[in-house]
């Protein structure tokens, strides 16, 4: 008797086992991928309550002698749907050198105030995305291919670079006595002065076996700090890190 219960048990499992691999085969179908990004992208990141974002605190240091033209801002990479999407909008602001029509100035050698993204509170879920992006082209795209980011975005901080006579996303520096790019950056690409790699900065904590792999929580409190610093005359590196919450006096 014991040998058959064993036997039906042997057989249970390996149905089991069956049915998970068939499960596992379906999600990986293409048209089931939407479903796993959605999951991933809707799952609590530092809110008080399930499904809620903690806020995102942001900082510019600018180490150089000269003012940066880009757009930065914070999203899911997985999230395929609409940019007015409720789970979690893309979320910009940029840096330009008139900021008459919007946008904020960082003059040389100084640091910004401190840059929060949070929910709208109009079943907005809160401000803190899964990436960073600073001028990446993927980020960029979601702007531009919604017609309600377009309306509050500068178009000459989209793309204020110009490589094979077409303006590309990125970051470009422009010197103090500069009135920055033109609507057509090619044509004033003569303006920028340097330039820094486009980044995409992941949430998360650091891997510990990547040297200088720079990731942020999604506390709220904490400030990710991202410094421009001058490596050569026409070339900026960015670092970056993170400030931990002020401890609170006794």
């Amino acid at each position: 008797m014991s040998g058959v219960m064993r036997s039906r048990s042997w057989l249970r499992w390996l149905i089991y086992g069956f049915v998970g691999v068939l499960l596992a085969g379906s999600l990986a179908c293409e048209g089931n991928l939407q479903l796993i990004a959605t999951l991933f992208n809707t799952s609590s990141l530092g809110g008080g309550t399930p499904g809620r974002r903690a806020n995102l605190l942001v900082k510019f240091v600018n180490q150089t002698a000269y003012r940066p033209v880009f757009t930065f801002g914070t999203y899911d990479p997985l999230n395929s749907r609409p940019a007015n999407d409720v789970y979690f909008p893309p979320k910009f602001r940029q840096f330009v050198i008139d900021t008459t029509e919007g946008g904020i100035l960082l003059e040389a050698f100084s640091e910004s105030d401190v840059i929060t993204f949070s929910g709208s509170g109009l079943g907005d879920p809160g401000g803190c995305g899964r990436a960073i992006s600073l001028g990446t082209e993927d980020f960029i795209q979601r702007i531009e291919d919604d017609e309600s980011l377009m309306s509050e975005a500068r178009p000459e901080a989209l793309r204020p670079l110009c490589v094979n006579d077409e303006p590309q996303a990125g970051i470009a520096f422009f010197r103090e006595t500069s009135a920055g790019p033109g609507e057509d950056p090619c044509q004033t690409k003569g303006e920028i002065a340097a330039s820094a790699e486009a980044m995409r900065i992941l949430q998360g904590d650091p891997l510990r076996n990547i040297t200088d792999d720079a990731r942020y929580p999604c506390d709220g409190e904490s400030i990710v700090v991202i410094t421009f610093v001058e490596e050569s005359a026409d070339t900026i590196r960015i670092d970056v890190s993170i400030e931990p919450p002020a401890e609170d006096e006794e």
